[in-house]
């Protein structure tokens, strides 16, 4: 196991190197004039390099003033970094294939860079704005009384080293407004980093739902013994459903652990020792919109999902949207089961979102 992490963190590192090598060679040849302190711009990238790595190690253990201003700073680092990349790509390519002089690379590089600076700072901006997502469901045989029902479902908190319990206290205001029946929240609460469990989540214990609150674990639960989450999860009143069934007004609300289910096979054994209803009208909850023939083999009529965040930054959109075969954001159909994946409304790594919306989604049956 400590050999796969060392393994990961220096293929981390190699692949950073290289993209900052790319961004140092970039402002070189934009502001040639950096070649009187080139020393210090040197340290200056060295530093921003294994910023985010040594950043996430450290938050792993502690969790004080320090380490979270630094990973925050070095989080929002790596997002404007990921947009200078590109603009070096761009640069590069301009370069290669219609060389001009160095005046015009020149105003083509700072616009470059200053597009890159616009996108962060937006990202940075959309990343706070908390939207409102309305769906309307068709649940075949919908009993009477949720007829009139509304549900909120929200994934992929990541509270942490970067959104902690004011967050928090902004997602309950907006819950309230909305004034739903039941809430269900699909998994990466916690980011997974050293954190007051109780404390961050704290606003949460204010809401209360008719119905009452469900959670399932996703990854980040998973990082560390996940049995401080669920402790403080419970805490405060919310369900968390383990491999669970439970029946509400004759609605079957199913809860997968994310560890349990990671794998085919044991999702599958899961759903099969749960005895579900096919005639009846289920909901299940699983962090990941992964294997979902499964989910349909056993009849389940609405799959909520997150973990994908969509990618968060345009353009990685195409790469998730390859990766979960277009289940990757939004409502879709497989067959009779209708799987809705939400873009999250926390982010992680990089606190931006450019061409995605930190969600909270509004979910109408009828």
């Amino acid at each position: 196991m400590v050999v796969l992490f060392l393994a990961a963190a220096i293929a981390i590192l190699a692949i950073l190197f290289l993209g900052h090598l790319a961004v140092y060679l970039f402002f070189l040849s934009v502001f040639p004039a950096i070649g009187g302190n080139l020393l210090a711009f040197q340290i200056v990238i060295g530093i921003l390099w294994i910023s985010f790595v040594v950043a996430s190690l450290l938050s792993q253990k502690i969790n004080n003033v320090g380490t979270r201003m630094l990973y925050r700073v070095s989080a929002a680092w790596l997002g404007f970094f990921v947009y200078l990349l590109i603009g070096a790509c761009v640069y590069g390519a301009v370069f290669a294939l219609y060389p001009a002089p160095q005046q015009t690379m020149s105003w083509i590089g700072e616009t470059l860079m200053f597009i890159a600076l616009v996108l962060g700072l937006y990202g940075i901006v959309n990343a706070n704005r908390i939207q409102i997502t309305s769906i309307s469901v068709a649940v075949p045989n919908l009993p009477e009384k949720w007829r009139s029902r509304k549900a909120v479902f929200m994934s992929d908190l990541h509270l942490g080293q970067v959104r902690g319990a004011s967050f928090a206290k902004r997602i309950v205001a907006k819950i309230q407004e909305l004034k739903p029946d039941i809430v269900f929240i699909g998994g990466d609460l916690y980011d997974g980093v050293a954190v007051d469990a109780e404390s961050v989540i704290e606003p949460l214990a204010e809401l209360k739902i008719p119905l009452g609150i469900y959670f399932v674990t996703g990854n980040h639960e998973e990082f560390s013994d996940s049995s401080k989450y669920l402790s403080a999860i419970r805490g405060i009143g919310i369900t968390a459903l383990m491999d669970e069934k439970v029946m509400i007004d004759d609605l079957q609300l199913i809860g997968v652990d994310y560890a349990r289910t990671t794998k085919k096979a044991a999702f599958d054994d899961v759903l099969q020792n749960l005895h579900i209803d096919r005639k009846s009208p289920s909901i299940l909850l699983k962090h990941v919109p992964s294997d979902l023939d499964i989910a349909l083999k056993y009849g389940i009529t609405l799959q909520l999902s997150g973990h994908t965040h969509r990618a968060q930054i345009f353009p990685f959109t195409f790469l998730t949207h390859l990766i979960f075969k277009g289940f990757d954001y939004g409502l879709r159909p497989l067959g009779a089961l209708q799987v809705y994946t939400s873009s999250g409304v926390g982010t992680w790594g990089p606190p931006l979102r450019v061409g995605t919306r930190s969600e909270i989604v509004e979910i109408f049956f009828r």
